[in-house]
């Protein structure tokens, strides 16, 4: 071999070296910043029921975080402008494009998509029960959640959804959500079409305001005579004949034929009903609770709840009463009924119907 030829070939090492040097820069860098833009503080937004439960326990009123300024694509990226999605049936896909921000890729030939999954819930971190990552299957062309080890796909869709208890999504997220897309595409030589970050956050600012603006418990409470209290095992067994079951969480739950929540009988004291230690437990008092966005029917959940209280009260000799400890009049449970109603009925008019997919992800 001639001095030319070692010495072309030392270049090549060198200029391939230096490739691949930057590559692994760039990669870095975006990852730290992507990385940034999903951290979040600690902390849970959930509804948190107030101990005397009462007409309506409302949870503490968050604000949207303001979108951060916005960050355009890299130049080269394969991004498509701001264009709907290609259309897919109603109810054929894994994804609410009402609620989700779904980036849709194309990639010929198919590609193994686990690793893109794999590096999106890691960037989501606590968000990661928001992300839902899809392929259509060659042979059915049904959508379905992609797992690890899948088999490569030629059709993809991830989506990262724009609110739910936790707060809204910020622009911030979504662009780096974004981003790991269109990084992953690159390398893949796929299609990607990606809706406008600035409008997605902007959704998911006036989603956030409108489910805290309604996401409420209702309650009532059955109380002990003065200096009294009710056995826990007798509290069981009423609520076991009424068609509660006591639960893993402390707290008994009437579920519907499909197996959701219609409304929980709590302790009304700190101590959940831990059954090895019912059969030492007295309580002051017990609620019970529906939490309105999640619950389908509520009108009817709240029949059965207030029916289920009253039964309780005759079983244990005790009181319905509102949050103020006031018994619980006719008129008292028709206005919280009420008031109940008119809030399903704010959803629905938004397209939320309580108890359904769509309201139980964004109440989550």
């Amino acid at each position: 071999m001639s001095d030319l030829q070692l010495a072309l070939i030392a270049v090549g090492a060198v200029v391939i070296a230096g490739v691949y040097a930057y590559n692994v820069l760039q990669e870095r860098r975006y990852r730290r910043r992507a990385e940034a833009a999903f951290a979040r503080p600690e902390g849970d937004a959930l509804l948190q029921p107030a101990a005397g439960g009462g007409e309506e326990a409302e949870p503490p009123a968050g604000t949207a975080p303001a979108p951060a300024g916005r960050i355009e694509p890299r130049i080269g990226t394969a991004v498509a402008d701001p264009v709907s999605l290609p259309p897919a049936a109603a109810g054929d896909t894994p994804f609410d494009e009402e609620i989700d921000y779904v980036v849709a890729l194309e990639m010929e030939p198919p590609a193994a998509i686990g690793p893109l999954r794999s590096e999106l819930a890691g960037l989501a971190g606590g968000w990661s029960r928001s992300l839902v990552v899809a392929g259509r299957e060659p042979s059915s062309g049904r959508w379905t959640e992609v797992d690890l080890d899948d088999e490569p796909l030629g059709e993809v869709r991830c989506g990262l959804q724009l609110a739910h208890r936790a707060g809204a999504a910020t622009q911030q997220q979504i662009v780096a959500f974004r981003d790991a897309i269109l990084v992953w595409a690159e390398q893949h030589d796929a299609k990607v079409t990606a809706p406008d970050p600035a409008e997605a956050a902007a959704r998911a600012a006036e989603l956030d305001r409108f489910c805290a603006d309604v996401d409420v418990a209702v309650g009532v409470n059955v109380v002990a005579p003065k200096g009294a209290g009710f056995p826990a095992t007798r509290i069981r067994e009423l609520a076991e004949a009424t068609g509660l079951r006591l639960e893993p969480d402390g707290v008994f739950h009437c579920r519907d034929a499909a197996g959701r929540t219609l409304f929980t009988l709590d302790n009304h004291e700190p101590m959940p009903f831990v059954p090895e230690q019912i059969r030492t437990m007295t309580t002051g008092g017990v609620t019970l609770l529906i939490d309105v966005p999640r619950t389908p029917d509520g009108a009817h959940a709240f029949d059965q709840m207030v029916a289920t209280g009253r039964e309780l009260a005759a079983g244990l000799g005790g009181t319905l009463v509102d949050d103020n400890r006031v018994a619980l009049t006719d008129a008292g449970v028709a206005k919280i009924r009420t008031q109940l109603v008119a809030i399903q009925l704010r959803m629905a008019d938004q397209g939320i119907v309580a108890g359904s997919r769509r309201a139980r992800r964004l109440f989550a």
